[in-house]
């Protein structure tokens, strides 16, 4: 199952030293993650699509957190959206908010992060 993840691309590329397969402490958050998704019954291709669109500190939380959330729980963070605008900043939308308030907020954000 882990090599299968790697070759579909649900984790990161590994670093191969001779014949070995390097797994960081990076490819664990993103199996526990996966493994905690799954539980839910997503499949395995929306799985994928919601870690490519998540920053590392929430895929950490996803993996770490388990015995924290029921199955209802993660289905519906993962209806939301994260939007990373600083180090320091992350905004958390849910996908069914209105697109165009979704980019007046995202947008008056920005403004004043630059400012």
């Amino acid at each position: 199952m882990v090599r299968y993840y790697t070759q579909i691309g649900l984790v990161p590329v590994l670093e191969v030293i001779g014949n070995r397969r390097m797994y960081t402490e990076k490819h664990l958050d993103y199996f526990r993650a996966i493994r905690t998704m799954s539980r839910t019954g997503r499949k395995l291709a929306d799985i994928q699509q919601d870690l490519q669109q998540m920053n590392p500190d929430r895929i950490i939380k996803i993996g770490r957190q388990l015995q924290n959330y029921s199955s209802e729980m993660l289905l519906e963070k993962s209806e939301m959206e994260y939007y990373e605008l600083h180090p320091e900043l992350t905004l958390q939308i849910s996908s069914s908010f209105d697109c165009q308030k979704k980019e007046k907020i995202l947008n008056t954000i920005q403004n004043i992060l630059d400012s």
